[in-house]
């Protein structure tokens, strides 16, 4: 996400927030049919999440430089984007920085948590558990990486945390489930569940190439960004299944039905398709980890 939307979306936090944190964000319903008009006019949705500051925090002048501010004291904000390790931030009470009066600004993704109820009911979290484990693919700095380079170097999300629409999580528990009694060596690895409208922009800008990367149109984006798609992969004592090519691998050795990869892998392709489908979840032939619920839901661009 550019910089200048990120500080567009702040503007709008810090008017938010002057009606009170708690007018303002009380619940997702409470934002969603301006969310939609706003994606239905061909721009990202503009979506805020309650948070907490949990400590004082050094207030950025930017999202990318080092030149703070003053200190923000712990409370109530409510975050509207993530850049480059730091959230943009507004609260309620007007804090004198430098002699000027603020609301707003950058601070440190570590400074900063939310309730998994800020998402609802949107969105539900999926924790980690026996049958399913957790590593957001995209909360960490080497992302889209071949064998010479990354094309990105820098996490795109703040929390290792995958939120689904609540059908689709249900979907998936059900499917965790049928692993766990099939194998109880096996459990589901989740890699990106729901993923902000932002990071979708910005993904398309370094991988122009809908087969990779599903293009940016408002106002239904891509099923990630509805909270229906998942990307997960197999793994059996806290390894990996060989599944013929790795996540995020764009070339045709990532397809379903590629004749190049081993016996193996492909049963292993198959047991994760198999389950998922089973689980009410539709495959995408051109990338083996990816699946999606077909159900109707709105584009969100909750910052993670």
């Amino acid at each position: 996400m550019g910089i200048n939307h990120a500080a567009r979306l702040l503007r709008l936090a810090a008017t938010c927030v002057f009606i009170t944190v708690a007018a303002c964000s009380t619940s997702t319903e409470r934002i969603a049919s301006a969310t939609q008009r706003e994606a239905d006019a061909g721009g990202a949705p503009t979506d805020a999440t309650r948070g907490e500051l949990l400590r004082d925090s050094a207030l950025f002048l930017n999202a990318r430089g080092r030149d703070t501010r003053c200190t923000v004291p712990p409370g109530p904000v409510v975050v509207r984007a993530f850049v480059h390790a730091r959230y943009a931030v507004a609260w309620s009470t007007p804090l004198n920085c430098g002699g000027t009066r603020v609301t707003s600004g950058w601070v440190s993704a570590a400074d900063v948590d939310y309730q998994d109820a800020a998402l609802a009911p949107l969105l539900t979290r999926v924790a980690p558990s026996p049958s399913m484990g957790v590593n957001m693919a995209y909360a960490g700095n080497k992302i889209f990486c071949d064998e010479s380079a990354c094309k990105i170097a820098e996490p795109l999300y703040g929390k290792n945390r995958c939120y689904l629409a609540p059908a689709a999580a249900m979907a998936l528990q059900s499917a965790a489930a049928a692993i766990a009694r099939s194998d109880l060596s096996l459990r589901l690895l989740l890699l990106d569940c729901y993923r902000p409208v932002d990071v979708q922009i910005e993904m398309f800008k370094r991988v122009n190439d809908p087969v990779w990367v599903a293009r940016p149109t408002a106002p239904r984006f891509g099923g990630h960004n509805r909270g229906v798609a998942i990307d997960l992969t197999l793994e059996r004592n806290g390894a990996m299944l060989d599944m013929g090519s790795p996540f995020d691998a764009f070339s045709t050795l990532s397809n379903y039905d590629s004749k190049v990869v081993s016996a193996a892998a492909h049963a292993n392709r198959t047991l994760l398709r198999d389950t998922l489908i089973a689980a009410g979840f539709k495959p995408y032939d051109a990338e083996w980890w990816h699946f999606y619920l077909p159900i109707e839901t709105r584009a969100m661009n909750f910052p993670l």
